[in-house]
């Protein structure tokens, strides 16, 4: 505030409902607002400088949203169906549902790692399926050597809230096919 005669300033923050805090500084440079604890919703904001002669000045309402709610990923709706009839080059189609309460959801990924999760041998941006909430991506067994892997389903909002608590299941790939060795051969 760039103020002579500066008289008050009111900081007032209201969500769709009514007026959540009202704060009021009469003197000081530094004015600092901690609206710690507040719900996940939105928020408007302005600020009014009264000064001493009785002029007023309001600036335009800015809006806040607050978010601290990570996505919801439906363990119930991951799916994993197998495809094709080559098993040197099986594609594993991997379906997930995603909500998001307060904002919108950014980012949904499947992370596959070997069995004991120390290496990460492939991490899939899912596309969301038209206006729903479902999201896919494919996955070719071929591009992993044959093993045990763990898939992983990770959602971030827009708000930068990350669950990567989706359950994990666990895949054996399995590209190689039987080797037949004929070791003896009876004619009768």
């Amino acid at each position: 505030v760039t103020e002579t005669n500066e008289g008050t300033i009111v900081f007032r923050l209201h969500n769709t409902t009514a007026s959540v805090n009202v704060s009021s500084f009469t003197t000081g440079n530094v004015r600092t607002i901690n609206w710690t604890g507040l719900a996940d919703a939105t928020y408007t904001f302005n600020v009014t400088v009264n000064d001493t002669a009785g002029n007023s000045n309001t600036t335009a309402s800015r809006t806040v949203r607050v978010d601290r709610t990570p996505p919801i990923v439906f363990d119930s709706n991951i799916t994993s169906p197998a495809s094709g009839t080559n098993y040197s080059d099986v594609k594993i189609s991997l379906n997930v549902s995603v909500v998001d309460v307060s904002t919108a959801v950014d980012t949904v990924f499947f992370n596959v790692t070997n069995s004991s999760g120390a290496q990460q041998n492939a991490t899939l941006t899912a596309t969301r399926v038209g206006t729903s909430n479902n999201y896919s991506t494919t996955l070719k067994t071929s591009d992993s050597p044959d093993g045990v892997y763990n898939i992983t389903v990770f959602a971030n909002d827009t708000a930068g809230n990350l669950n990567n608590s989706a359950k994990v299941h666990t895949l054996r790939f399995d590209n190689t096919v039987p080797i037949v060795n004929i070791s003896s051969l009876s004619l009768g």
